[in-house]
């Protein structure tokens, strides 16, 4: 085996061996660049600290707990009808050419519904669109129409399934990771022109003449007078600026979302752990393909007399 290689690669046409070097040195670059990937994310899941919900900083965030639905907002897979957090489907087409099966992708589609991940201190709602999920819950199965006639639980494989299902979920009360871009929105952080909120609440006072005159009209005369409408526009902005207190310190809706910058929006129901191994295993297959590869190349490139 060690002879025939080598007389395979000078035996080549010039064409035919730059072609497999060149195809070859790509792949193993690629696997080099997915080894370091696969680095840099276990390392971006070890480093980063977990941060509790209600304490946790704005910005790019690690936070734990378990999942349950917004209220009155159930969540239900389109191809079992399983209430879940989050679901996506794949439908693929056995397509048979050359005799040769594989099966091709028709269509693929994931939920974007918000859902509540919780910790012991507080609530916050999860954006999934746009993150690399991890679900726990896996299931394929096998039919002859396109859209899903019957559930999983029917048989496993057929010989003459025309299509083939892949479900993934989350379901409730599972653990959740989640590592993306966390925001707090107040009702007081939009903005506030206390001049304009305080004409609008006159305005609305002056539309029911009665109420006015019943409140503001100090000398019964059946007039509103120069002084008692400052003596009124002063009471609306007192009123005008207790609204806005108490808008103040109520609590803030927390969000996770995608980052807009290029940081890892991450949601799974691994522990930090697991998918630090997970992306540790695939960060060492790729090294081994990385190696390989370069063997494979210095062998061809030796057995050319190029080195």
């Amino acid at each position: 085996m060690r002879e025939f290689l080598p007389q395979l690669i000078l035996s080549a046409d010039q064409n035919t061996f730059y072609f497999w070097t060149a195809l070859l040195a790509v792949g193993t670059l690629l696997s080099l660049i997915n080894c370091l990937r696969h680095v840099s994310k276990a390392r971006l899941v070890e480093d980063i600290p977990t941060s509790k919900i209600r304490s946790a900083a704005q910005g790019y965030v690690e936070l734990e707990g378990s999942g349950r639905v917004l209220p009155d907002s159930p969540i239900i897979s389109p191809t079992t009808g399983k209430h879940c957090l989050w679901w996506m489907y794949v439908i693929e087409k056995k397509v048979v050419s050359n005799r040769r099966t594989r099966w091709k992708v028709v269509e693929k589609k994931a939920s974007e519904a918000m859902f509540i991940l919780e910790d012991d201190t507080g609530d916050c709602l999860i954006d999934p669109a746009g993150a690399d999920v991890h679900p726990s819950h896996k299931r394929k199965w096998y039919g002859r129409s396109r859209w899903p006639a019957r559930g999983p639980n029917s048989s496993p494989f057929s010989v003459f399934a025309t299509y083939r299902y892949h479900e993934h979920l989350i379901l409730e009360q599972e653990p959740l990771y989640a590592l993306g871009l966390f925001r707090t929105q107040r009702a007081s952080d939009g903005h506030f022109d206390e001049s304009s909120e305080v004409s609008a609440l006159m305005r609305e006072w002056k539309e029911d003449h009665e109420k006015m005159l019943k409140t503001f009209d100090t000398d019964k005369d059946g007039q509103i007078s120069a002084i008692e409408w400052e003596a009124a526009r002063r009471v609306a902005l007192k009123k005008v600026r207790e609204i806005q207190l108490n808008r103040a310190v109520t609590p803030g809706l927390h969000v996770l979302c995608k980052p807009e910058s290029k940081q890892k929006f991450l949601i799974s129901t691994r522990s930090q752990e697991e998918i630090s191994r997970h992306y540790r295993r695939q960060a060492a297959f790729m090294l081994l393909l990385f190696l390989i590869g370069s063997g494979g190349l210095a062998l061809m490139l030796t057995g050319r007399g190029l080195i």
